[in-house]
């Protein structure tokens, strides 16, 4: 029933449609841009998806951008009915697996090319979403990282559950899917072909020496969500 992209910048771009249409005030001036001019971004979001992965008008679509955190007040104005859902993870493990990465685009460089960058930019985001979800009175399922590898048929019901859907056994077993689409343009390309395991959990423990400033200054955050140091 769902179809997926592989991480696009489809909602950013209608981001900064919106951003010239409110006269470079967003997110405070959304309540100036027209519909008429809101149906035409979301034309253009459509025709970018169509262009990339077809379009499947008896599916839905699946948006899965991390960086949809800062996106929340566009995809309300623009699919107000669309479910959103929050994956969230231990913040130390978020942001060593972003150091990790070879980013290409040179903001995303200059970002991880130190743990305390990381660790700033991954705060402001982690609570810039907080804020707008209740400003927005956003409808979000919140899902723990650690949970849902650790018990995935219970999570996947209560995902199930928010999407008004029925569970298939597909949907406990996604490498196979992933498998099957030959191709996958994601940072995550060689872990989502592997059946769901726990080997991501507490991997920051093993490099805690390193962690120092980074840790401290997400000590409030990683309590917040629920974790511990």
């Amino acid at each position: 029933e769902f179809y997926t992209l592989d991480e696009k910048p489809y909602l950013q771009e209608a981001l900064e449609s919106l951003n010239r249409l409110s006269g470079y005030g967003y997110p405070t001036n959304l309540s100036v841009i027209k519909e008429s001019e809101l149906e035409k971004v979301r034309v253009e979001y459509w025709n970018s998806v169509e262009k990339s992965v077809g379009r499947k008008y008896q599916q839905r679509l699946v948006d899965k951008n991390p960086m949809n955190i800062l996106r929340l007040p566009a995809i309300k104005i623009l699919f107000p009915h669309a479910h959103v859902i929050h994956l969230r993870r231990h913040p130390l493990d978020v942001i060593l697996s972003c150091f990790f990465q070879h980013f290409r685009a040179p903001e995303f460089v200059m970002m991880c090319s130190s743990l305390d960058g990381i660790a700033e930019a991954y705060e402001k985001a982690i609570t810039y979403f907080a804020e707008q979800q209740v400003i927005l009175k956003c409808n979000v399922l919140e899902v723990k990282y650690e949970d849902f590898v650790e018990n995935i048929e219970s999570e996947v019901d209560k995902l199930c559950a928010y999407l008004g859907v029925v569970r298939s056994p597909e949907m406990l077993e996604p490498s196979g899917r992933a498998l099957s689409k030959g191709f996958i343009s994601t940072p995550s390309y060689s872990q989502v072909v592997h059946p769901v395991n726990t080997k991501a959990i507490g991997v920051w423990r093993d490099y805690e020496k390193h962690l120092g400033n980074a840790r401290d200054a997400l000590r409030q955050l990683i309590e917040r969500l629920g974790y511990s140091v």
